[in-house]
């Protein structure tokens, strides 16, 4: 038996965007920690990683209607 597919809607498109734009920024923050060569718990890796998290909370307060 086939799997109805669901059509994709602008609602799909997002959360495919957001999955893929946080999937960017945890690699440039892979990617900056390794350039600066920092160690894992290094200033450089956590202003890295702070920033990170800081692009992540704005991806979910554009994302929350709780917030808006």
């Amino acid at each position: 038996m086939l799997q109805q597919r669901r059509p994709f809607t602008a609602a799909s498109v997002q959360d495919l965007s957001d999955m893929a734009l946080m999937f960017a920024i945890e690699e440039a923050n892979d990617d900056l920690a390794a350039a600066a060569g920092a160690r894992p718990e290094s200033a450089w890796h956590k202003a890295a990683f702070a920033a990170v998290m800081l692009l992540m909370g704005e991806l979910y307060r554009r994302r929350t209607p709780l917030f808006h």
